[in-house]
């Protein structure tokens, strides 16, 4: 995929080469957002300025939002590097993570380099120094609200392109906030564990429509047992924008706790196009029911990489039809990143163009 998307074209771009994922989106005449950021390698850049080395982007001109869903090391793995390139882009993070209770927690654990969060801590540290940056445009990503807003006349195509924030809602940020306050280490006691309960909820699932074109961008949103928050609450929300969604990156690496039966039903397009990230540690995300599960849900459903579930189960009869059926194979390229690329005329005509393919 070395070559540019038109300036008519909208573009969606998933990479998941196994740990992390990063999106980028394509609005129109040479205008990007990121969503997210990953690196396949310690000594590599974030994949968003590789692919954008690749096809000749200007970062420092043309990226105009970079969203930051949520603050785990495998959607912020770069990012600081990623911020410093995209030097006019306004960033949003989620409204959970603004509050002093969030604050507070993180600096009592970025003094401790040692701790169990790992290096995402002293990562998300340096993204909300950059939006003090007067220079920058610092947003707060919530329930039904509108982030980004290009004009169809700035455009080659004439469309609308709007980003907007879908979560969380406002009892999530409450729950968040005393979550966070309850993990702040008491005076002279050790420093604990710090996993907030619910820790995907106060994540960013993001809503992008250029015309008639929408996309939902799925985040590591999850169920939860209060209608108020999560999916539950999206799905109720009358206020979000509305209209057929063509294209869907799956939520939390196509697990059962992120998979929303009435999203399905009544907010996604029969045969959506689903696009779904793995996460290859520990057992594996996701796992051959999680994608017998989503093959039922819609007919076309996309991997960005080889799940390892199913290359450790590959000499199984019913899992070797799966991977031919999403065209992999458990051959490894260590060096190469997995993306799926979707492209189309923002005239809404004709049927998206989706590939997947590998960054070397």
């Amino acid at each position: 995929m070395k070559k540019p998307p038109l300036p008519e074209e909208i573009e969606i771009t998933v990479f998941g080469p196994g740990y992390g994922e990063c999106i980028v989106v394509h609005a129109g005449s040479g205008r990007w957002i990121v969503v997210d950021s990953c690196k396949h390698g310690a000594k590599t850049p974030p994949v968003a300025l590789r692919y954008f080395e690749l096809i000749g982007v200007d970062p420092a001109k043309q990226v105009e939002l970079v969203l930051v869903t949520h603050w785990h090391d495998d959607h912020i793995r770069g990012l600081n590097e990623l911020l410093e390139r995209c030097e006019s882009a306004g960033i949003c993070i989620s409204e959970a993570l603004t509050r002093s209770e969030f604050i507070d927690f993180l600096s009592a654990y970025s003094t401790n380099r040692a701790s169990a969060l790992g290096t995402g801590v002293d990562e998300f540290v340096a993204v909300l120094e950059k939006m003090r940056d007067p220079k920058r445009n610092p947003l707060r990503g919530g329930q039904d609200k509108r982030i980004l807003n290009i004009t169809g006349r700035e455009l080659a195509h004439g469309e609308n392109c709007e980003v907007w924030t879908l979560s969380p809602s406002a009892f999530q940020v409450l729950e968040s906030n005393s979550r966070f306050a309850s993990l702040l280490p008491k005076a002279k006691t050790t420093m604990r564990r710090a996993v907030p309960e619910g820790k995907n909820n106060h994540s960013v699932a993001a809503w992008v429509s250029i015309g008639k074109t929408n996309v939902i961008l799925g985040a590591d949103l999850e169920n939860t047992a209060d209608a108020r928050a999560g999916w539950a609450s999206i799905v109720c929300s009358t206020n979000r924008p509305s209209g057929d969604v063509s294209l869907f990156k799956v939520p939390h690496h196509g697990s059962e706790n992120g998979h929303n039966i009435d999203l399905w039903d009544n907010v996604l397009s029969v045969d959506v196009i689903a696009v779904v990230t793995p996460w290859n540690r520990s057992a594996g995300l996701p796992g051959p029911e999680d994608l017998e599960r989503l093959g039922s849900a819609t007919a076309n459903l996309f991997l960005t990489a080889v799940p390892s579930s199913l290359a450790r189960a590959r000499h199984d009869h019913s899992v070797e039809r799966m991977m031919r059926e999403f065209g992999i194979s458990t051959k490894r390229h260590v060096k190469n990143v997995g993306a799926v690329t979707a492209r189309r005329h923002a005239s809404a005509e004709g049927e998206w163009a989706v590939k997947r393919w590998e960054m070397e």
